[in-house]
């Protein structure tokens, strides 16, 4: 089964273990795409492409970039940031 690469780096970059990423990534696939009816989440995941490409203009690093958004608080994430909360799924 192929691996989802980038979605395999960030998360082993947050800490998260191996065997866990690997569940994970056999998980995404098939990959389906769908709009979304909440405004939350689109206005979420729009700020998040406007900050990563002011980011991605002094940085090329896309790892490092995506690591960087993971700690940005999020508004509907009661100010939390994403990547804790994805670790915190995660059981890490």
């Amino acid at each position: 089964m192929q691996r989802s690469c980038a979605v395999g780096e960030v998360l082993l970059a947050l800490g998260v273990p191996m065997h866990i990423v690997t569940a994970e990534q056999d998980k995404m696939h098939p990959v389906a795409y769908a709009k979304t009816i909440n405004r939350s989440v689109l206005g979420t995941m729009n700020e998040y492409t406007y900050m990563l490409h002011a980011f991605l203009a002094e940085s090329r690093d896309l790892l490092e970039g995506t690591l960087w958004l993971a700690d940005v608080p999020c508004g509907p994430l009661q100010g939390r940031s994403a990547g804790d909360v994805a670790v915190e799924l995660l059981g890490r």
